[in-house]
């Protein structure tokens, strides 16, 4: 079997993007901070199986709307994008960056109700991904969309971003990125490691071809 590049993927999924793909939902999938608060593995099922990267990643462009950071985000853009980063939140639901965004702009706002159903999603999604994370090398890598929800978690728990790296020079199955991050209530430097790939190679491409070995290396 061939390997797929990911310039021949890219080229796939933009024309896609342009011409519409056979497999594409006609409507795509969202799911409301309530969906994700009460079933945080269900929506992230969901985003596995059916989730769409021409529209998932996309998404993320609304942070630079509201100028999102670690250090969190600018009122005044907040009240006039709010609409679009909820909006971007609810067509990439599991995103712990867009979550956190969407629940610092509510506060920005003054909009309370939406704050506290967004902490309670944030809060359970990082309770899903974080549940069986541990540290040293045989630890399970924590799950996530994008990279910058790698740095959303780091900020949600808390700890100091330090640097990051890979402990393996080839993939196995998967190339989880190692961060290590300074805890300042335990004082300790943690060491946690990412999976980006499960989701990447998922929502790439036609569904029949996601789960190709080949497509898995190349991402």
């Amino acid at each position: 079997m061939r390997a797929l590049s990911m310039g021949r993927v890219a080229a796939m999924v933009l024309a896609c993007a342009a011409t519409g793909p056979a497999w594409a939902q006609a409507t795509p999938w969202r799911a409301t901070p309530e969906q994700v608060a009460a079933d945080p593995a269900a929506v992230w099922a969901k985003v596995l199986a059916t989730g769409e990267l021409e529209v998932m990643y996309k998404q993320y462009d609304a942070l630079d709307l509201v100028s999102y950071s670690r250090d969190g985000v600018e009122p005044e853009q907040c009240r006039e994008h709010l609409a679009a980063l909820r909006e971007a939140t609810a067509l990439a639901p599991v995103s712990i960056a867009m979550r956190r965004a969407s629940m610092l702009c509510a506060e920005a706002v003054g909009d309370s109700a939406a704050a506290d159903r967004e902490m309670a999603a944030l809060g359970a999604l990082v309770r899903h991904v974080m549940k069986d994370a541990g540290e040293g090398m045989w630890a399970k890598p924590i799950r996530s969309l994008g990279l910058v929800d790698v740095y959303g978690l780091m900020a949600v728990l808390g700890y100091d971003f330090r640097y990051e790296y890979y402990a393996q020079l080839e993939p196995d199955g998967t190339m989880p990125m190692w961060v290590a991050a300074w805890d300042p209530e335990g004082k300790v430097e943690r060491h946690l490691s990412f999976d980006v790939v499960e989701a990447l190679a998922s929502i790439t491409g036609e569904p029949r071809f996601r789960q190709w070995p080949s497509l898995r290396h190349e991402v």
